[in-house]
């Protein structure tokens, strides 16, 4: 018997329904649903600008600083100027964090904190599994794997180097949350549950239309279309090309869900 309430159950079943090997992206969708989500959060909307890869994404939001040989105040003013568009707009996040703590205070003071983590738990591992989380999971590590090392992706070195300054977020766990709220709703509809619903529902439908990761900076929103995934057993696998793929050409090998290096074109020439 299904631990999802019918409202929670139909997204997850919606989502395991998606046809995950062709890309698919439909951008008004997905920015009004972005637009949506900063709505609910209560924080100002801004534009939003497409990558049509990751690691094009990346590479605007990676910091390359060259070392400090001369005046030190000249380099920090030079730095200003570089991080003010790429500086990550911590408020989202923040009030996000906020209306979840909140949700979760109000349950726990009512004593219904036991149902509400495992309705929010239930619901959370359900959409993870529709979203199939863990092939995503492997994506986003061979992304990063590539584009380099991955130690000080927080933490910026300052002497002369390249750094992602914050990694983006994931649109597949920002569905699954939705699906959890909705879920943890149903055992517990309190005003502050019914927020935290709004908050996330929006992402389902950005999801949907091929939303892959985002980063909100304080002066827009940079966005990722999902790739093409070949999927077999819950697991990354293609026997004779690559099982991730954008549009654009950047890709990925896996067999059996292990990264492989690129797998070239043994068809013989006639």
């Amino acid at each position: 018997m299904s631990s999802l309430h019918p409202s929670a159950q139909a997204i997850v079943e919606r989502f395991a329904t998606r046809d995950v090997s062709r890309q698919h992206l439909e951008k008004q969708v997905v920015e009004r649903a972005i637009g949506q989500h900063l709505e609910a959060l209560e924080v100002p909307q801004r534009p939003v600008r497409w990558f049509a890869d990751a690691t094009s994404a990346i590479a605007h939001m990676t910091l390359r600083l060259e070392p400090i040989t001369a005046n030190v105040s000249d380099a920090l003013a030079r730095l200003k100027v570089q991080l003010s568009p790429l500086h990550v707009d911590s408020e989202p996040g923040d009030a996000a964090w906020a209306a979840e703590h909140a949700a979760w205070t109000a349950a726990t003071a009512a004593g219904k904190d036991a149902l509400w983590n495992a309705a929010w738990a239930d619901g959370h591992a359900s959409a993870w599994r529709a979203l199939r989380g863990a092939a995503w999971s492997a994506v986003w590590d061979a992304i990063f794997d590539r584009a380099g090392d991955a130690e000080a992706l927080d933490e910026p070195q300052w002497l002369g180097a390249a750094a992602l300054l914050t990694l983006p977020e994931d649109a597949t766990k920002a569905a699954a949350k939705a699906v959890a709220a909705v879920n943890a709703f149903s055992v517990f509809p309190h005003p502050t549950q019914e927020r935290l619903s709004n908050i996330w529902l929006s992402m389902v439908e950005a999801v949907d239309a091929g939303l892959a990761a985002y980063w909100i900076t304080r002066h827009e929103i940079i966005c990722v279309p999902q790739p093409s995934l070949s999927i077999h057993d819950d697991l990354l696998h293609c026997e004779d090309g690559p099982a991730v793929q954008w549009s654009s050409g950047e890709r990925y090998w896996f067999r059996h869900g292990t990264p492989v290096p690129e797998i070239p074109n043994t068809i013989d020439p006639e």
